[in-house]
């Protein structure tokens, strides 16, 4: 099957990991002509606890694979990233020379640590959607916001190449129209 000029990537994972290593297997070798995708894993807290903490070897392979597919996307111009796909950009994330547009979606559960180095690996990113504001806080979160309000700590987004910085704010609104808060 031939990849056509624009080629959307919509992986989403709802219940098992076994199709996320299934998908990375039978579809990684034609990434190279991919110009857009969108990952959205959608996983439960067993499976995100075990992500994040691999027990053993099919926790630790899942999480290679998972290296592995956003290698095989490091050509590709436009990325855009659930908070749960972000949070496996890890130490290792791939430089992606041709990303010029990113977007993540944040999660008040899901912490930012891979932001940073992900901004780094992005030289050429000149616009960054970030769709909504929440994340979890802790010690992770490095210099991507300032949730701890320290001094003098510069921001990832100041040492990127970044031009256009949209924020989109989901404010609740009850059955009359109204903010709730």
């Amino acid at each position: 099957m031939r990849i056509q000029r624009v080629c959307h990537l919509i992986l989403q994972i709802l219940s098992t990991y076994s199709i996320l290593i299934l998908s990375l297997t039978s579809i990684q070798k034609s990434f190279d002509s991919l110009i857009e995708a969108r990952i959205s894993l959608r996983l439960t807290e067993a499976q995100r606890a075990a992500a994040n903490f691999p027990q053993g070897e099919e926790e630790e392979e899942m999480v290679r694979n998972a290296n592995e597919f956003l290698t095989g996307l490091c050509n590709v111009q436009i990325l855009s990233l659930s908070a749960q796909a972000l949070a496996f950009c890890c130490e290792a994330t791939p430089v992606f020379k041709n990303l010029t547009q990113l977007t993540i979606e944040s999660d008040s559960n899901i912490g930012w640590e891979s932001l940073p180095g992900l901004l780094m690996n992005c030289p050429r990113l000149e616009t960054l959607f970030i769709r909504g504001l929440g994340h979890k806080h802790n010690d992770g979160c490095g210099n991507v916001c300032c949730c701890k309000h320290l001094e003098n700590v510069p921001s990832c987004l100041s040492s990127s190449p970044v031009k256009v910085l949209k924020i989109v704010l989901f404010v609740p609104i009850d059955g009359d129209g109204m903010e709730i808060g």
